[in-house]
């Protein structure tokens, strides 16, 4: 933290306290007094520049800190930032979203979205004209190749766990 200079805060400050005082009605002489007592205690941080730098004939850029030291504007600390494609670079990775550390695949609605089609084809009354008919109990011989197909197309498994008889 850097002591800022007693014109600098004042004019903030007073900047700051006279908009309050606009908006809330208070009188200006309080707001002066707020002010000299705010500029007395408050310290600022320094804020960086951008500089360019030109080394044989390419460009770098530095972030540079200045402050007032004995009086005279000094550069008290400097960060290298590199060149323009580097600032770039580092801008449109910022602005990416982070890649999971762990990725979990899960399927979902593909058994809606195959039992749709089937419907939409009239699969099952197909397959029920083609094979041969059966009792008046439990799937047709249709339906139940419908689930087979749809079984081994999503999750493959044993005919017998497909119906529950396994």
């Amino acid at each position: 933290m850097v002591r800022a200079s007693l014109p600098t805060v004042t004019t903030v400050a007073s900047i700051l306290l006279f908009a309050w005082a606009y908006v809330t009605d208070v009188d200006s002489v309080i707001v002066f007094s707020l002010g000299v007592i705010v500029s007395s205690w408050y310290v600022l941080d320094y804020m960086p520049s951008l500089t360019p730098k030109v080394i044989d004939g390419h460009t770098y850029y530095y972030a540079r800190y200045c402050q007032r030291v004995n009086g005279k504007p000094r550069i008290v600390r400097q960060l290298y930032l590199g060149k323009v494609e580097d600032l770039v670079a580092a801008l449109d990775q910022a602005q990416r979203p982070l890649a999971p550390l762990e990725t979990a695949v899960a399927a979902f609605a593909d058994v809606t979205a195959l039992f749709d089609i089937a419907q939409r084809l009239d699969l099952v009354p197909l397959l029920d004209s083609i094979l041969p008919g059966k009792r008046r109990q439990g799937l047709s011989a249709g339906q139940y190749l419908l689930l087979a197909a749809i079984n081994r197309a999503v999750a493959p498994s044993s005919k017998c766990s497909c119906v529950g008889q396994g």
